[in-house]
């Protein structure tokens, strides 16, 4: 992969660490008793974390969006953003609402497994549906309706992978935490 590039950034002095998620970070193993990753080892020594897709001008990198959902690192991404020490006031209301607003969903009963984390621009997660059709209606409604957590602009990305491991349809998505995160580059 190509553009699947993790950038690790310490804001106290501006040094940034690049690393190739595809050949730098190993795919989780049951048996693996180290799940202190190469991820969360560079976190610590650094103090923060960047996907590197979002532009200073607040703007998405969709084939490096489209990466990310795409790896079999994905589920490490979201490990790492749920321990981030450095999360904002406002990162951390806007998550727990996002769990609310699934917990007390009309889909939460038939939604296998869910998963969110966010850092302060943008936030990746999975949900994990036995029926095929379930999610298109349970996206509306977390997306688009008056009741949605989501913030009032910004971008929604997702990707389906077909996930037996998990008991169903595996839907990757991300979007903005922050509202200030308001567009998406499109392929060409």
């Amino acid at each position: 992969m190509k553009d699947s590039h993790i950038v690790l950034v310490d804001d106290s002095n501006s040094a940034n660490v690049n690393f190739d998620v595809s050949t730098n970070i190993k795919e989780p193993r049951a048996s693996d008793s180290s799940l202190h990753s190469l991820t969360e080892h560079k976190m610590e020594l650094n103090g923060g974390y960047d996907t590197g897709i979002v532009s200073d001008d607040n703007v998405v990198d969709s084939t490096k969006l489209n990466s990310i959902l795409a790896s079999a690192n994905f589920y490490e991404i979201i490990d790492v953003f749920s321990k981030m020490p450095d999360k904002s006031f406002e990162t951390i209301v806007f998550e727990n609402s996002i769990s609310e607003f699934l917990n007390k969903s009309k889909y939460s009963s038939i939604l296998n497994e869910y998963r969110v984390s966010c850092d302060n621009k943008i936030c990746f997660g999975y949900f994990v549906f036995s029926e095929p059709d379930a999610f298109a209606n349970f996206y509306k409604e977390f997306s688009l309706s008056n009741n949605s957590p989501m913030n009032k602009s910004g971008y929604v990305n997702y990707l389906m992978v077909t996930n037996n491991a998990k008991g169903g349809n595996e839907y990757r998505i991300s979007f903005n935490s922050d509202p200030l995160v308001k567009s998406i580059t499109a392929q060409k």
